[in-house]
């Protein structure tokens, strides 16, 4: 087991990588942040000690996995959408501090690429864009199943072809 040692402005070692084979590169990423911060009984506590920007690229770490968890067919939209209130949870103290939001979500891009380095920043944007995307159709209400290397070698002609956003 390792432990993930980052933070915004300091260093903090809060989120335990367990790294399970069964659960997938997705879901490894919403379990140890889920196991190691948001089901404690301390968690405003927690929270308080992380201080928003690191709670805030938690909660963008959080967003791009259950976007990939979505994509994979492993949940409906309608589920990522019910997901995606914790991560809002997160994101909150931070408001629209627009250098704080940048800063969280590049420590979300290094915590996520510790698990694996095929995330790279374009290619969760897209993983984001696309879930989010009205035309985008479940791949679990089509009763698919993509592996996280499936699902990655589907977007990666969009991800070198696609200029970011910002």
């Amino acid at each position: 087991m390792k432990n993930y040692i980052s933070g915004v402005g300091m260093s903090i070692s809060i989120v335990k990588k367990n790294m399970n084979p069964h659960f997938g590169v997705f879901a490894n990423i919403v379990h140890d942040i889920d196991d190691s911060v948001l089901i404690k009984s301390n968690l405003e506590q927690i929270l308080e000690e992380m201080g928003p920007a690191m709670s805030a690229s938690l909660g963008y770490a959080r967003q791009i996995a259950i976007s990939g968890l979505s994509l994979q067919g492993a949940m409906d939209k309608e589920y990522y959408w019910e997901n995606l209130k914790i991560n809002e949870f997160l994101l909150n103290e931070i408001e629209s501090n627009k250098e704080l939001h940048m800063e969280a979500y590049d420590k979300a891009i290094e915590f996520v690429q510790s698990y694996s380095s095929r995330l790279t920043v374009k290619m969760c944007l897209l993983l984001i864009e696309k879930v989010t995307d009205k035309d985008t159709v479940s791949a679990y209400d089509l009763g698919v199943y993509y592996s996280f290397d499936q699902l990655l070698d589907i977007f990666d002609k969009d991800v070198n072809e696609e200029e970011i956003p910002f």
